[in-house]
Order: C-alpha cells, then sequence, then structure tokens
C-alpha cells in the first residue's frame, strides 16, 4: 500500500483488463518482497553476530534474567554512563 501499488491496478470494476492490471501487480509485489526479506534476513543476522562477538570479547554472558543488565554495561562500557 506505501509504495502505492494498488492505485496503478485502476478502479475495481471486475472486468478483465482490470483483473489482468492487478495480476501484474502483484507480481510486482512478489518480486519486490524477495530482495526485502533477504536483506532483512542478512541485516539480522549480521547484527546477532556482532553482537554475540562484542559480547564474548568483554566476556559477559547474557542470560534471560540478566539480558538487559548486560547490554546497558555493553553500551555503557563503548559510550559511557549517557548511554
Amino acid at each position: 500500500m506505501e509504495k502505492g501499488y494498488a492505485r496503478f491496478a485502476g478502479v475495481r470494476d471486475g472486468s478483465a483488463a482490470w483483473k489482468a492490471r492487478a495480476n501484474g501487480w502483484i507480481r510486482v509485489m512478489h518480486e519486490d518482497i524477495l530482495p526485502a526479506t533477504l536483506i532483512y534476513t542478512f541485516a539480522t543476522v549480521a547484527f546477532y553476530l556482532l553482537g554475540a562477538g562484542v559480547l564474548n570479547t568483554l566476556g559477559h554472558i547474557p542470560e534471560s534474567s540478566k539480558m538487559i543488565e548486560n547490554l546497558s554495561k555493553m553500551y555503557t562500557e563503548c559510550s559511557g554512563p549517557p548511554a
């Protein structure tokens, strides 16, 4: 909706031409989703590995109840008390 794909399909009148335009834009949306999903997945994995590497180097082993505390220590050590 944000990219305006539906706008280019025209008014929904149920005609064969409208269905062809709508199916064309649905195909475009599918082609748009794949690269976006790959990029988001790669970025998530990269941040996960970066965080795990930094925490391991600092010797912080996050446990479920101490996760926020460990992350707070990490940011404080890097950026100072305001972080």
